[in-house]
């Protein structure tokens, strides 16, 4: 209990530091809403006098200025943690022809098909060591009706490494061809072929080979390696021991996978090796083998022995790796259905 005369000076007290203290709490909470500028704002504490008759008048508080405008942004947008790059010449949805096509297809409407179904690449073989020309003759035509279709063409070679000068020479003129006024706009090479040379002097073959193409073609140039994928390799580790990954990682502009899971007959006992896990495994095992630095784009299976599930199994497989592109062997093999389903493959290193 208190007395009537405390409990008359309380309300005497509060009649007269009410709107002091109105004005130091509504006029900074106006001044600035946000939680920063409350934070920052010093706490005013005015106890209530009740044993002293007349209380001190505490000074007015002095309003917070107003923030700047750029303080009102609520979240600002993350800012990259790596640098933008542009996407490669391999990147996004691919076609492959070899030279068995070239007979049965027609360049022009073939080419014409593709671009109704958006593929962003061509991969078009330009010969290996066996053909009479550097070159297939047919290259040409194709190359012009692609570029007109606005699809990048990229030749690939086969070497057989019986002649390394032969095969430098040859990949080299791929990346030097010119037909109308227009150029390949990268070179890939197939390293599968090992009936010419055998063991450790087929694998410094390959590390050589791409070595000196990258030297005549210098740094910038789009130079792919197109290997069989490490899940492959697993199966045989004999067979594949020495095989120069981190060399194909300093030569190599980008790393395409032949990961062709029509080539496992052990799914669904081994996940791995059904369309899904081996495609998604072996670009990230591939990307580490490289030393992390080059991209990776993924080769799916022979279309004459897949079937739908498994595109859509790989086309996401390819997307949750975060491949750099991906495509399946071959054009003359793809189903037409298919073509809409690969069409997801576009946004792969965007």
């Amino acid at each position: 209990m208190t007395s009537p005369v405390r409990r008359g000076l309380a309300r005497i007290a509060a009649s007269v530091l009410t709107p002091f203290l109105l004005l130091g709490v509504i006029l900074p909470a106006q001044a600035d809403r946000s939680t920063a500028a409350r934070t920052r704002a010093p706490e005013i504490v005015v106890p209530i006098p009740l044993e002293q008759p007349e209380p001190p008048l505490p000074a007015p508080a002095r309003p917070k200025p107003a923030p700047k405008k750029k303080a009102l942004v609520r979240k600002a947008k993350p800012r990259p943690t790596h640098p933008m790059r542009r996407p490669s010449v391999f990147a996004g949805f691919g076609a492959w022809v070899d030279q068995f096509d070239f007979p049965n297809m027609s360049a022009v409407k073939t080419v014409a098909m593709l671009r109704a179904h958006g593929v962003q690449t061509l991969y078009l073989q330009s010969g290996e060591s066996s053909t009479d020309d550097a070159v297939l003759p047919d290259d040409g035509p194709w190359l012009v009706a692609a570029h007109s279709a606005g699809i990048k063409v990229v030749a690939w070679y086969l070497p057989h490494y019986k002649d390394l000068a032969l095969d430098v020479q040859r990949t080299v003129a791929a990346a030097r061809y010119e037909y109308l006024g227009h150029h390949f706009d990268g070179v890939g090479v197939d390293i599968e072929y090992r009936r010419a040379v055998k063991g450790k002097a087929w694998m410094k073959a390959v590390a050589d080979h791409m070595a000196l193409v990258r030297r005549a073609l210098g740094p910038r140039y789009p130079l792919a390696a197109i290997p069989p994928p490490p899940l492959q390799m697993a199966v045989a580790p004999n067979y594949w021991a020495g095989f120069p990954w981190a060399s194909l990682g300093r030569s190599s502009s980008e790393i395409m996978l032949m990961a062709y899971w029509t080539a496992r007959g052990d799914c669904p006992e081994i996940q791995d090796h059904c369309a899904y896990g081996y495609t998604k495994e072996n670009v990230l095992q591939a990307r580490q083998l490289t030393g992390g630095k080059v991209r990776i784009h993924v080769i799916g299976g022979v279309g004459t022995h897949s079937k739908t599930s498994q595109i859509l199994a790989f086309v996401k497989g390819a997307n949750d790796a975060r491949a750099d592109g991906a495509s399946i062997y071959d054009v003359g093999t793809t189903q037409p259905a298919w073509w809409p389903l690969l069409r997801a493959l576009r946004g792969l290193g965007g």
